[in-house]
């Protein structure tokens, strides 16, 4: 892919710049994110197809737009599945946070964890694997193992998830099966679901 010859590409509320290797996205603050969804999905549907396994790091500017974890979950699933570019960060004010990223399946046994930051993983979560994280967590992925979320102001953002284990504050769901985006949150004393589009889940304290 040719970075020089996408610079300068734009839609009324996405402008594109291509800088070195990386491409830059600025997002209109001002109007509803379905609307920069909209514009972001044309502009990947016309970029060229990547050449020889090479993809350019994306990189967004939303200017003072603070995104809720459902609207983070719904970019990075856009760019995941364009599969023209990486998702490589985000220049916002997001209350303070900051997000660690992990690009590769995580395996039987492994541990993937992150304190005082946000997480993003892009990959599966096979059986036996956990995820584990004190603020936000977001996967691009199927997810087979276990995530858990040790705050209550935790949320949990799944893409996919086939018998997964989810707890948030030590409140357990076992054996979730989804389909679409979904965003587990703690309140109540429960854990509770947005996008209830699932198969099965059996709950306990």
């Amino acid at each position: 892919m040719d970075i020089t010859k996408i610079s300068g590409e734009e839609r009324m509320n996405v402008k594109i710049k291509g800088i070195n290797d990386y491409l830059y996205f600025e997002l209109n603050e001002q109007v509803q994110f379905n609307c920069i969804l909209e514009d972001l999905k044309s502009i990947l549907d016309s970029l060229p197809k990547t050449t020889h396994g090479y993809f350019p790091k994306a990189f967004f500017d939303l200017k003072s737009r603070i995104l809720s974890n459902k609207e983070m979950c719904c970019l990075i699933d856009m760019l995941y599945g364009s599969q023209k570019v990486l998702f490589g960060g985000i220049k916002e004010q997001l209350e303070g946070r900051t997000m660690k990223l992990v690009e590769k399946d995580i395996y039987n046994g492994e541990v993937v964890e992150a304190n005082n930051q946000d997480l993003l993983v892009i990959g599966n979560v096979h059986v036996g694997a956990i995820v584990r994280g004190n603020k936000n967590i977001y996967i691009i992925g199927k997810v087979e193992g276990a995530v858990e979320a040790l705050a209550k102001e935790s949320t949990i953002n799944l893409s996919s998830a086939n018998h997964a284990r989810i707890s948030i504050f030590n409140r357990l769901w076992q054996d979730v099966t989804i389909f679409t985006l979904s965003l587990f949150y703690y309140k109540n004393d429960q854990i509770h679901m947005l996008d209830q589009q699932y198969i099965n889940k059996n709950s306990r304290g």
